[in-house]
């Protein structure tokens, strides 16, 4: 089945991601574990901002700072922040941001799409159903 997968259109997928998003590993891990990033003293420790931490939104003199998954609203954009391995992460919720993801999404799928022309090929399916 691997031969039938079009592997330049999954590395077509990844590149819109990472030109795009190129901090979406970090901010996946952020988002979808946040418990784990700040549970212990280690975890916290680990992924603290240290020395303090300021941009336009947050700001923060303490030793430490530790950014679990908040959204907020800056310069009119809605911003997703968190902080990992020591530093802040970010990424912009918005219609071009979407826009990426979907473009990623379709290339994505698309490296799949010959498999999908075989399955329904040797299955006859086609035939017994009417698209």
């Amino acid at each position: 089945m691997l031969s039938k997968v079009d592997l330049d259109a999954k590395k077509r997928a990844q590149k819109i991601l990472e030109s795009n998003f190129p901090q979406i590993a970090s901010i996946r891990l952020s988002a979808a574990h946040p418990r784990e990033i700040g549970s212990t003293p280690r975890d916290h420790e680990k992924h603290s901002i240290k020395g303090g931490h300021s941009d336009r939104v947050i700001s923060s003199s303490s030793p430490q700072l530790l950014i679990e998954g908040s959204l907020l609203i800056e310069d009119h954009r809605l911003v997703y922040t968190s902080s990992i391995s020591g530093r802040a992460v970010s990424f912009e919720l918005s219609e071009t941001s979407y826009k990426h993801l979907v473009d990623a999404q379709l290339e994505f799928w698309n490296a799949f799409s010959p498999l999908e022309d075989q399955f329904w090929r040797d299955t006859r399916l086609s035939e017994k159903w009417s698209f």
